[in-house]
């Protein structure tokens, strides 16, 4: 049995992720800014889940969060940095003061999570450390520049550290959703409120007031064959993404469009860049990321 510490826990992937850890019989930190959102997930186990409150951009409660979290269970052998949110805007319609809380939140709350939780993994040279960015990071989708860029942070900084921690038994692998039915372009998301009339054909129309959301599909509607498509909000077939390894790049590959079933996760080489997780439906993404981190450096089962 493993520990996982779990931010951003209240709504979208980090609940489902939080949940998958759950079901899956392992001890869970559950986290969210407000606690109240989370107690739920405790009460069916509370011997294996602690939820906390959680505001990874204050260095007390990171602090708190980790401190109670070795003191219940032991260790933290798993850290998922989920918690963000989106950001809409123009690069010149950006609010400095919003641009840099985004920043703050995604990923300076991401380095100081790592920082928390490094000691005890070091010294007991095992963990594995996940990082949730997004396949903005690789599209750079207009209208998104700033989010994109904050996740592109957290994966240059992810490249370096995991160099650092693999002599030392510990992981660290990055995760690029794509689209999934979650309230992310929703209470998730905020945009500027400067709006420039010469943007209007490109950024403009990835505002909230102007981009239509993706609508789950009918379970009577989706195709018998469930593996040609992803279980997620989408209304047309898309194949089923590639892992994304160094040989891809970090990229969702879908080869030459036909549909086809993601391929098992395996451990990369040594020599590899850090190993990204392309995007999966959100269903599988938990039991995903378990059989990566497993394979590659929870020590203690």
């Amino acid at each position: 049995m493993t520990t996982w510490l779990v931010t951003g826990c209240s709504t979208g992937l980090g609940r489902s992720l939080a949940e998958g850890v759950i079901g899956a019989g392992h001890n869970a930190v559950v986290t969210a800014r407000d606690v109240a959102k989370v107690a739920d997930l405790a009460d069916g186990a509370p011997e294996r889940v602690l939820a906390l409150s959680l505001d990874v951009t204050n260095p007390d409660h990171v602090t708190s969060a980790t401190r109670q979290a070795e003191e219940r269970f032991g260790s933290i052998d798993v850290l998922v940095n989920n918690a963000g949110y989106g950001y809409r805007a123009a690069v010149e319609e950006g609010d400095d003061a919003e641009v840099r809380a985004l920043f703050e939140t995604h990923f300076f709350g991401t380095v100081a999570m790592i920082k928390a939780v490094l000691p005890g993994m070091r010294e007991r040279r095992g963990g594995a450390i996940v990082n949730i960015s997004s396949i903005g990071a690789q599209l750079t989708p207009v209208g998104s520049g700033y989010y994109s860029a904050a996740k592109a942070a957290i994966e240059g900084m992810s490249g370096a550290l995991r160099g650092e921690l693999a002599p030392l038994g510990i992981s660290v692998t990055v995760v690029e959703p794509g689209a999934f039915c979650t309230d992310f372009a929703g209470r998730s998301l905020i945009q500027s409120a400067t709006v420039i009339d010469d943007y209007a054909a490109t950024a403009g129309r990835r505002r909230k007031e102007n981009d239509t959301p993706p609508r789950p599909v009918p379970r009577s509607s989706r195709p018998s064959n469930r593996r040609s498509r992803p279980d997620f909000c989408s209304s047309a077939p898309t194949p089923w993404p590639r892992i994304a390894t160094s040989r891809t790049r970090g990229r969702a590959r879908s080869g030459s469009g036909k549909s086809s079933p993601a391929p098992p996760i395996s451990t990369p080489e040594p020599s590899a860049r850090e190993p990204r997780i392309a995007s999966l439906p959100r269903r599988r993404l938990f039991s995903s990321v378990e059989r990566h981190t497993r394979s590659l450096a929870i020590k203690g089962d």
